[in-house]
């Protein structure tokens, strides 16, 4: 590739020299030049590089005014009898080629030779551009330039440059922009992230703008809360609209992304978002021009980083103040459990003094001689056994639901606390205390069970007692 790179530069050097005048479109795909120059010249350049015109790899288009149109292959035939005699005529030829063709560009592998036109087809908003970038992956632009640049997502070559560049790039960082983006902002999911443009160390002038320009733009959409068109909408103590039509060179680029990098900081993120747009609103009007917005931003940056401070501060003390509160609530909904707990143990022990109650029923029946009175007491005191219990166990059951949801309700107002801490303080008072509740509600079930089955036994032996203990 660096062989055509260089083969071509030298071909537009020459053009650049002879030709009167020059059009050049460079875009994304195709390279095209439009020009006029003398046959002669021009016959000195397809002489010199023969091998790349009569590859194709290159097509020329030649208009020799009254004498037609011409295809390279024609033009080879007929110009040297048209021209023998003026040889100093002008012609206008057009210069065609298919980059991706005859550069065997890979993914995410771009070429100009024009920076104004990488400047034109190369922005934060090229959705068709973007869209056919492998985010996951470098992209390689080739320049018109005097030194590498890189950063996390790109490698800016020049032409000259015969070494390949490999980086790795952080994915995970990459991805967790993107979510926030996503979360947080109503902006084209084609759109390049700021990061992509943020390349320190430029010192050449074109660049240098692409640079300033883009990252300021991309950097504002991000902040945004959405993106409509060239506007950018942000809402904060008021609504406000920037528009980022206007052409002009940002000075404070670098500001733009720095607000974008603090209010895309993974901790806070969505409280730093609110900050940042809540402040440039106090600066803007409800309609602004981009420059406006950029003559702004160190003032605006600065009153962000202060508020937050301010915000971190209020949060800390908001945090002690909370945590006390709601550890002084949770052993108060701690105590109600207990005090459920502290009634199965009530009815664990009136379920055993109801074991001697019907030992007693059931030898008063003995006693008076009467079978169906022994058997109807162990019969009834059994019944009574399970229908208190499942009564008991339903209410309590109930009261501890109705406890553990009015803890949650009562949690969810304490935004400064952590879903963790918060997991950490029902875990030593609420959790404790329901799991005492459970382990009584087990024996208080088994004391149930085994009274039970005492009093199904009572009545098996009573049913079979022999008639000689029931005789007066």
């Amino acid at each position: 590739m660096n062989d055509f790179i260089n083969t071509l530069g030298r071909i537009n050097d020459a053009i650049s020299t002879n030709a009167s005048s020059i059009i050049i479109n460079d875009s994304l795909q195709d390279y095209n030049s439009v020009f006029n120059m003398s046959y002669k010249n021009i016959y000195e350049i397809i002489k010199i590089n023969n091998s790349v015109f009569t590859s194709y790899t290159i097509s020329l288009k030649f208009d020799a005014g009254p004498n037609g149109l011409f295809l390279f292959d024609e033009f080879l035939q007929v110009a040297p009898l048209i021209y023998k005699e003026c040889p100093d005529s002008e012609l206008k030829i057009e210069m065609t080629l298919k980059k991706k063709q005859a550069f065997s560009l890979e993914e995410n592998e771009f070429i100009f030779y024009n920076m104004e036109s990488f400047n034109k087809h190369f922005t934060f908003d090229n959705e068709i551009l973007f869209k056919s970038i492998n985010k996951q992956k470098r992209v390689n632009i080739y320049l018109p330039v005097n030194c590498v640049y890189t950063n996390e997502y790109l490698n800016i070559i020049p032409h000259s440059h015969q070494e390949k560049i490999e980086k790795n790039m952080n994915l995970t960082e990459i991805n967790r922009l993107f979510r926030i983006r996503e979360e947080c902002c109503r902006i084209n999911p084609a759109f390049a992230l700021p990061d992509f443009f943020y390349i320190p160390g430029v010192y050449e002038d074109e660049l240098k703008k692409w640079v300033n320009y883009n990252l300021f733009h991309s950097s504002i959409c991000h902040i945004a809360n959405k993106v409509t068109g060239r506007v950018a909408v942000i809402r904060g103590s008021k609504n406000i609209e920037v528009d980022l039509t206007e052409d002009f060179d940002p000075n404070y680029s670098i500001n733009a992304y720095n607000v974008y990098k603090f209010s895309f900081e993974e901790k806070h993120h969505s409280d730093k978002l609110e900050i940042s747009r809540n402040i440039i609103s106090i600066y803007l009007d409800t309609r602004n021009k981009a420059k406006k917005l950029d003559e702004s931003l160190p003032t605006i940056e600065k009153t962000i980083r202060k508020h937050f401070s301010a915000y971190i501060q209020d949060s800390i003390k908001k945090f002690f103040t909370d945590r006390k509160e709601i550890v002084k609530e949770s052993h108060k909904f701690a105590t109600d459990i207990k005090a459920e707990a502290d009634k199965l143990i009530t009815y664990i022990n009136t379920s055993l003094i109801g074991l001697v109650t019907a030992i007693f029923a059931g030898s008063l029946g003995l006693s008076k001689g009467e079978r169906w009175f022994l058997l109807l007491a162990f019969c009834l005191h059994g019944i009574a056994f399970v229908l208190i219990f499942l009564f008991n166990s339903y209410f309590i059951k109930k009261k501890i639901r109705d406890i553990l949801n009015i803890y949650e309700e009562y949690t969810i107002s304490f935004v400064v606390l952590a879903k963790e801490e918060l997991d950490d303080i029902k875990k030593i008072y609420i959790d404790s205390s329901e799991k005492n509740v459970e382990n009584y509600l087990k024996i208080y079930k088994r004391v149930t069970i085994s009274l039970t089955i005492l009093m199904f036994i009572f009545i098996v032996v009573g049913a079979y007692l022999p008639d000689k203990y029931f005789t007066l």
